[in-house]
Formats: C-alpha cells, sequence, structure tokens
C-alpha cells in the first residue's frame, strides 16, 4: 500500500497478469479502480518491483499458482 499509494482493495486482488515488468506498471483494471473511469497504471518503484519478484520467488517455490500477487486462504 505505502509503496503504490493504492487501496488495500486494489493490491489484494492484483494479479500477475496485471504487472507489467517490461514498463515497470501494476495495471489496475476498472473494475477494481474505486471511481471506474478507466484502467489505472500505476508506476513501480524498486522498492516495490523488489517486492514482487519476491512474491513470484516464494510462490514458484511453493508451488503456487492462483494468479493472484498475494493470495490468501
Amino acid at each position: 500500500l505505502m509503496l503504490t499509494g493504492q487501496r488495500r482493495s486494489e493490491i489484494a486482488g492484483l494479479r500477475w497478469d496485471e504487472v507489467d515488468w517490461d514498463r515497470q506498471l501494476m495495471i489496475v483494471p476498472a473494475d477494481r479502480v474505486k471511481n471506474r473511469a478507466g484502467v489505472h497504471e500505476v508506476p513501480l518503484t524498486q522498492p516495490a518491483i523488489a517486492i514482487l519478484h519476491e512474491m513470484q520467488t516464494v510462490q514458484d517455490a511453493l508451488g503456487i499458482a492462483t494468479g493472484l500477487v498475494f493470495p490468501s486462504e
């Protein structure tokens, strides 16, 4: 939250296909943006990218394939 300035629901629902590694963006679809005005592209800081890479490494190691960046039971 603090590294992106996004709402908790936008981060909690983040999917791997919404992370644009090449452009270093998080792309939040309109249905998860509060104002629903359209897709919201959020620049990712280096600390945020580091966290995403760590989550990807952990999920790969554990065989987690939900599609969510921050899966929860």
